[in-house]
């Protein structure tokens, strides 16, 4: 794996080609930058040479590790084009997935639409996941949050839980209505993210967005599954206002106690994931993360809290969060939640 690598190491093995930059320096040579990615993270390469490939080409990179800028980087010697019909078999080596299995994620979904008295609530949510096989596979983000096969599920599981515990604190809530629409306001992530074999946004992804991807597919829904008029406005609401504010993508802001609830929920659980994968992944001195223009500071890192519990006689804690270590420099499409 490339979070692995020391200096000093041979490498022979299948990596994204995240980026290419080519240049001439001055006296004529060409000089050629990458960014490689799998699924444990990133690393950068340099080439004296033009490529023989592109940004998002899946390649088998022969190269040999090297010390650079207070990190390695791979001295290329060599980047072959694997086939695209032998791409899908690495994927489990090239994107993060989900620790839970899908046996697991689809155990916990069933249980929370289960917490939905509403028998005709009900069978709309499960008809409408059930319909959708993609759901168990597709990833919540491009970078920023459960950015790996599995992590819409893992994502919506944690949003309904969250949304479970609020409801001995909030009674006032309509709780079948909320439960909707925490399981159904990412749907539209199906259909917006695709594995190519990297996460990207597809040409539906880019023109609609999965706010208004997964209005259009609840709304559809409702000829296969009746609902009442009332409680399907209810929903689509909450998907349309779950990121809360215009800025972020939302057409609408939350207008119900119900749509309210779950953008908080959604806002907590994308943020959470989003810091720790930031204090996880960072490996520069110190600790401290850098900078990280997205959130708009620094965190400290999970290392130190360890550190700290570990001589306050404090053991154990969570596993640490799958994230791409390659920041998230260039994903202006992408948002926290």
């Amino acid at each position: 794996m490339l979070s692995e690598l020391k200096t000093g190491d041979s490498v022979n093995q299948a990596v994204i080609v995240r980026k290419i930059s080519v240049r001439t320096i001055r006296n004529g040579s060409i000089l050629t930058s990458f960014i490689f990615e799998d699924k444990s993270g990133a690393v950068p390469g340099v080439l004296w040479d033009a490529p023989d490939c592109k940004d998002g080409d899946v390649v088998t990179l022969a190269g040999t590790v090297g010390y650079y800028d207070g990190g390695v980087q791979v001295q290329v010697e060599g980047v072959e084009i694997i086939p695209p019909d032998k791409v899908s078999s690495l994927l489990p080596l090239l994107i993060a997935s989900s620790k839970m299995t899908k046996e697991t994620l689809v155990r916990r979904m069933t249980e929370l639409i289960g917490k939905i008295k509403s028998q005709e609530i009900r069978s709309f949510v499960s008809s409408l996941l059930s319909d959708n096989d993609s759901f168990y596979q597709s990833p919540a983000g491009k970078r920023l949050h459960h950015a790996w096969i599995g992590g819409l599920a893992e994502h919506t599981i944690s949003v309904g839980r969250i949304v479970t515990g609020a409801m001995s604190l909030y009674p006032w809530i309509d709780a079948d209505i909320a439960m909707a629409g925490a399981l159904l306001h990412d749907i539209g992530k199906t259909r917006e993210l695709a594995l190519s074999p990297s996460i990207e946004y597809g040409d539906t992804g880019r023109l609609l967005g999965h706010i208004y991807i997964g209005a259009q597919m609840v709304n559809v829904h409702r000829s296969k599954s009746p609902v009442s008029t009332e409680s399907l406005e209810d929903i689509i609401h909450i998907i349309l206002s779950h990121h809360g504010e215009n800025e972020f993508g939302a057409p609408v802001k939350p207008a119900t106690l119900e749509a309210q609830l779950v953008y908080l929920a959604d806002k907590m659980d994308s943020g959470m994931l989003l810091a720790k994968g930031l204090t996880d992944s960072d490996n520069t001195p110190g600790n401290w993360t850098t900078f990280d223009r997205v959130v708009g500071r620094s965190f400290r890192k999970s290392g130190a809290v360890k550190l700290a519990n570990k001589e306050r006689g404090i053991e154990g804690g969570p596993e640490p969060a799958v994230i791409n270590s390659e920041k998230a420099k260039d994903d202006s499409d992408d948002v926290p939640f």
